[in-house]
């Protein structure tokens, strides 16, 4: 369970440098560390892990939130 957590993580991680220009700006700014990049990676597995996917789907901005919404999301969600 643990190697996965890491691995959602990492994966998280990569994704969420590769495609910031998706995120809500207001969920960026200032982060520039990759330190704050693994918080919101983090942040955004808890959310898909406790199955708060409307809140995970706030992270997004609106073209992001509107290709992937809540129900998408869960249904594709690993928790």
């Amino acid at each position: 369970m643990k190697l996965l957590k890491t691995f959602l993580v990492i994966l998280s991680v990569v994704t969420l440098a590769l495609f910031s220009t998706f995120l809500n700006a207001q969920m960026l700014a200032g982060v520039s560390a990759t330190h704050d990049l693994e918080k919101v990676a983090r942040t955004f597995v808890n959310l898909i892990q406790e199955g708060k996917f409307e809140d995970a789907v706030e992270l997004f901005n609106e073209k992001m939130a509107e290709v992937l919404p809540p129900q998408k999301l869960e249904k594709h969600g690993i928790r």
